[in-house]
């Protein structure tokens, strides 16, 4: 039996329907008593959709991790409708992994296998307590006219490191495996290929246009940063003090 569920993202109160407990649960983390301001609720079509893309794309690639169950098929398509919901509330899904210290967000961009969650780890062992995780995988950007905000999400990858929480984004790093421990200021124009790549996307040409124009607003906003590491015990040390000069 279906259950509603009202949830804060970013900022943003959603009425969200569940067709399966699991994934009422899942979302209880982030409930609120505000009114919603949007509505998400899959239908048959999109679940059956959704569905058979995950089967063809586990057979093609050989990915045996995730048993197609109700559960998970609804789990991702809800993460997939909610994102695109935020996109006209200023807010953009980006493939990271955010932390914030001393009251200011940092986030972690790169390509999967790259070694994002790693480093946040040692940010975590160097510094301790001034650290807190926002999201280890897929945190939310909220962009507003004079801000920009690094947001918790329930969906965190598959450590499951996540915080309902926000903090003022200070930097977006993108992230690159290198022998030293290197730092840069980068421009937009070079963040962008990487940040364009990592942020959830849509088929719908409208949709697409404004994740476009939130990422442009955002790279105007927030400093962007090169980080070559090789994972050692000081790469958070020499990533802090090229981010805090």
């Amino acid at each position: 039996m279906a259950k509603c569920i009202v949830v804060e993202l970013a900022g943003v109160p959603v009425e969200v329907v569940c067709r399966t407990r699991e994934n009422y649960e899942f979302l209880k983390g982030y409930e609120t008593d505000k009114a919603p301001l949007a509505h998400v609720e899959p239908t048959d079509h999109d679940l059956e959709s959704v569905g058979a893309f995950l089967r063809f794309f586990n057979e093609s690639e050989g990915d045996l991790r995730h048993e197609l169950t109700d559960v998970y098929v609804e789990n991702f398509e809800l993460e997939s409708q909610l994102a695109m919901t935020l996109v006209p509330y200023g807010i953009l899904q980006l493939h990271a992994s955010a932390l914030c210290m001393d009251g200011e967000g940092y986030a972690f961009t790169a390509p999967s296998g790259t070694g994002k969650s790693t480093h946040s780890k040692l940010w975590r062992e160097a510094f301790g307590d001034r650290v807190v995780m926002i999201n280890d995988d897929t945190p939310l950007i909220r962009i507003e006219e004079n801000a920009v905000f690094i947001c918790g999400c329930p969906w965190s990858g598959k450590h499951g490191i996540a915080t309902n929480a926000s903090a003022p984004l200070k930097a977006i790093v993108t992230l690159e495996r290198g022998v030293e421990n290197q730092i840069e200021e980068i421009s937009a124009a070079e963040a962008f290929p990487v940040v364009f790549k990592q942020t959830r996307a849509s088929g719908n040409r409208r949709i697409l246009i404004k994740i476009l124009n939130l990422e442009r607003r955002l790279l105007e906003r927030v400093k962007c940063f090169r980080l070559r590491c090789n994972m050692s015990s000081d790469a958070p040390l020499v990533a802090w003090r090229g981010l805090s000069r």
